[in-house]
């Protein structure tokens, strides 16, 4: 096991560092000639789920019911715009845009894309009023059938109002009335539930409540100032008691309101996907106890907001290869689809740095919480600003004035929680969290001079300074590192990865805080592993010289192995660790092709994690292709399923497509492990794959020319050379992280028994010695006169007892006596 412990100069996060968490990509759609918009969904009367995609260039309507395929089922070509938005009502789609294009209203029940109207004047038919507008930045359409037009202008005549405009939707979908409209502030975006509408006025800085229940006469109820006074958008919660805001700006926040009383709306919680790195959240969605967000160039992120004041992340996929700031990748998220799975729209991820729809399957949960207060142990008195941290995570937080603390975690079962504050000695708790549930946990500290550590003399780690242990003593190698942080500690982050390419510490950018200061971690590593360094600085000038003078450091066992501070984004230092080159092989010594110099009999490969690169969820037969160097057993693999209840036959097929073995397995939904134990033998071509009755698999394979890098090589087992796909190196299918195992041959049956001819019960046709072989000759009849009691094996030798007179001098004596 891999332990951590944080040298607590300051208290710093390990975390995992990867393109996805908690989420599975199923299937993409590209736009390689224009970038992308906003995203909706909608679902005909037979059950088809579609995407309803905004583009720069129009608009286009995908069929994403199966998503490892989705397909386009038409498009409508429109004004260019960066700015195209689409709700819909019905069998109708409405779209907006800045294009000055006006309102398009799109017919869905004609899938050919034939049916649209264009319409810019829309007027009330009970007091004759209209107004006209050409362009608007967004649109939203309440449970009543109401679309509200926010932002809108327009190029003739006099501009209306550019807060929202009530249109009536459902009792003319393609003609609709105009009811009213609200213009205290320009709404940049904004959504209604029941007669409230919640608006996110960007300029003013302010979500705004508004009473829209006289549409000819709106009242304002309430405002309130966000964390970074540029109000992108706003969502309510299922209970109306919460609204969560975006602010469309560089390191700003998701945050949460209590709105229940809106003369006296409070934030509750704020809370950042990437903090530090400078990504900027565009649009939020409340679903259930969940908050989905489109994060610009942090992808698609969830949050957990069953506690809206303990907000917390449990899921992403961030699917644009740059990082920090800048308006690039994800722009909308869609999470309403009946099946589950949430559709995203990304501005310029797609090739040619076009437009993407992704669509993703859920495999998240609901987070664990905790809450309770830490007081002073002689006194009774709260202690504020107390550091409560969940132990090798990046969980932390500080108590408020009162002493109270909350808290939360993707993980659940047993943990540590350190309690820490100045002038405290630390104190770490146990305790058991459960996912979707809130547990209590108070702590006590006592005054004093407490350090965290090892403090078992025994550990190669061991700290003498250290009070109070903190669990994590290593007793084998050890692998330390040092960083000095320059003026920029929250541009800086590290990864430690394996010689698999598992990431098995790591820090990121922002959890570094404090500026020209010393941070240190202790690694307890595999004693047989080797691991590549790397360390990051987001704005591309290293830790050292142009602004401070950072410096950083690995030692191994004590030996200085990687040093620095002057880098550009990056640097990488490699062979760490005693880095000893497995040797795969037969180690039965009793087999024919037993290797002396062999020191495992498993290796794994293949592609490791398919998060590396792009792929989807495949409905075809297909397979790898295999070939055996050695006598070998495919023992198991990783697969990821698109649905529960998946039942597959997994094949190993003969170079002419005959079975060998297979196996029928039930597969739930996502990533699992399978054991397969198929037996192969030394040849070449094999087939590795799935059965012809399974048509529809709906399971993982990758797709990126880039990513994929055949042959891939097992420990010298086995080669795994191409895939059958068309394009045969390009597709790799299915089958993740495979454990191959050395074959011994060769073996005979053993037959128990004493294999030593000099022992008395020798047996010639025993192959295994059992320990019983008998080799103590002598006398073994207790009646005999030269009787031994040691003796083992009869040699023969005894002699019986004679009585008589063994005195020569007597006249009695008998020289045949012996007793």
């Amino acid at each position: 096991m891999l332990r951590i412990l944080l040298i607590l100069i300051f208290v710093s996060s390990i975390c995992f560092s990867q393109t996805s968490l908690n989420m599975n990509l199923l299937g993409t759609y590209n736009y390689p000639n224009t970038e992308g918009s906003d995203i909706w969904g909608w679902t005909d009367n037979t059950g088809n789920e579609y995407a309803l995609v905004t583009l720069q260039n129009g608009f286009s309507v995908v069929d994403v019911t199966n998503p490892s395929t989705p397909n386009e089922k038409f498009f409508i070509s429109d004004l260019t715009s960066t700015w195209r938005d689409v709700k819909t009502w019905g069998n109708y789609a409405y779209v907006t845009t800045e294009a000055d294009a006006g309102l398009l209203i799109v017919d869905l029940s004609d899938m050919s894309g034939n049916t649209y109207w264009r319409l810019t004047q829309f007027t009330n038919p009970n007091n004759g009023s209209s107004i006209t507008f050409t362009a608007a930045h967004n649109i939203y359409i309440d449970e009543n059938g109401v679309a509200y037009i926010f932002g809108a202008s327009s190029n003739v005549g006099t501009n209306p109002a550019d807060g929202a405009i009530f249109l009536d939707v459902n009792a003319n979908p393609i003609n609709p009335h105009y009811l009213g409209n609200w213009n205290e502030n320009y709404i940049h975006d904004g959504m209604v539930r029941g007669d409230t509408m919640w608006a996110g006025c960007i300029y003013a800085g302010e979500l705004f409540a508004v009473d829209v229940s006289n549409k000819s006469n709106p009242v304002t109820l309430g405002s309130y100032p966000t964390p970074n006074n540029f109000t992108h958008n706003i969502w309510v919660s299922d209970d109306g008691n919460f609204v969560f805001t975006t602010d469309e700006t560089s390191n700003a926040y998701l945050a949460a309101y209590d709105v229940s009383d809106l003369n006296n709306i409070q934030e509750v919680d704020r809370i950042q996907s990437n903090p530090g790195s400078g990504s900027i959240p565009h649009n939020t969605h409340v679903d259930g106890n969940f908050l989905i967000t489109s994060y610009y160039r942090d992808g698609t992120t969830v949050h957990d907001i069953t506690y809206p004041n303990n907000m917390v992340q449990v899921a992403y996929y961030d699917s644009y290869s740059g990082s920090g700031n800048g308006f690039d990748g994800c722009w909308g998220t869609y999470p309403f689809l009946p099946s589950g799975n949430i559709i995203s729209s990304d501005i310029n991820s797609g090739p040619n740095g076009g437009g993407r729809l992704l669509v993703y399957q859920r495999d998240f949960q609901q987070a664990s919480f905790i809450e309770g207060n830490v007081i002073d142990g002689n006194t009774g008195l709260s202690i504020s600003n107390a550091t409560v941290q969940i132990v090798n995570s990046s969980y932390s937080t500080l108590t408020n004035l009162f002493g109270n603390y909350n808290l939360a975690s993707i993980e659940d079962g047993n943990i540590q929680v350190l309690f820490s504050a100045s002038g405290y000695i630390p104190v770490i708790l146990n305790a058991n969290m459960i996912s979707g549930n809130i547990i209590t946990l108070n702590a006590v500290l006592f005054s004093g001079s407490g350090v965290l550590g090892c403090t078992d003399p025994l550990a190669n780690n061991y700290d003498p300074s250290a009070n109070v242990d903190d669990g994590s003593c290593c007793y084998g190698d050890l692998i330390t590192i040092d960083i000095i942080t320059d003026n920029y500690p929250t541009e800086t982050s590290w990864q430690l990865i394996n010689q698999s390419g598992v990431v098995v510490a790591s820090i990121n950018s922002g959890d570094l805080t404090q500026a020209n200061s010393s941070y240190s971690w202790s690694i307890c590593p595999s004693s047989t592993d080797c691991y590549d360094f790397i360390i990051y600085d987001t704005y591309g000038d290293g830790i050292c010289c142009s602004y401070g003078n950072g410096s950083y450091s690995v030692s191994y066992n004590g030996n200085i192995v990687a040093s620095g501070g002057s880098f550009g984004t990056s640097e990488t230092n490699s062979s760490i660790g005693s880095c000893i080159v497995p040797i795969v092989g037969c180690m039965n010594p009793s087999a024919s092709n037993y290797d002396p110099l062999a020191n495992t009999s498993t290796s794994f490969g293949g592609i490791f994690d398919p998060n590396g690169g792009s792929g989807a969820y495949f409905n075809g037969n297909r397979h790898l292709l295999v070939d055996a160097n050695v006598p070998a057993k495919i023992v198991s693999a990783d697969v990821y399923s698109n649905s529960s209840s998946n039942t597959i036959t997994f094949e190993l097929r003969d170079n002419t497509s005959s079975v060998i073995d297979d196996t029928t397995l039930t597969l739930v939904q996502g990533q699992q492990r399978i054991n397969l134990n198929f037996d192969i033998p030394v040849g070449n071509n094999y087939e590795l794959g799935i059965s012809s009755s399974n048509t529809s698999p709906g399971l993982y394979r990758s797709n990126d020319a880039a990513f994929v890098n055949y042959p891939y090589d097992i420990g010298g087992l086995i080669s795994i050379t191409e895939s059958s796909a068309s394009v045969a190196d390009q597709y790799y299918y299915y089958f993740y992280n495979i454990e191959v195992e050395a074959m011994c041959v060769g073996l005979t049956t053993p037959i128990l028994g004493c294999t030593n001819p000099a022992a008395c019960n020798y047996n010639p046709s025993a192959n295994t010695d059992d320990g019983s072989c008998l080799t103590d000759y002598g006398c073994t009849d207790p009646t005999a006169f030269n009787y031994d009691p040691t003796a083992t094996c009869d040699d023969g030798s005894c002699v019986a007892i004679v009585y008589g007179c063994t005195d020569p001098t007597a006249i009695n004596y008998f020289p045949g006596a012996n007793v």
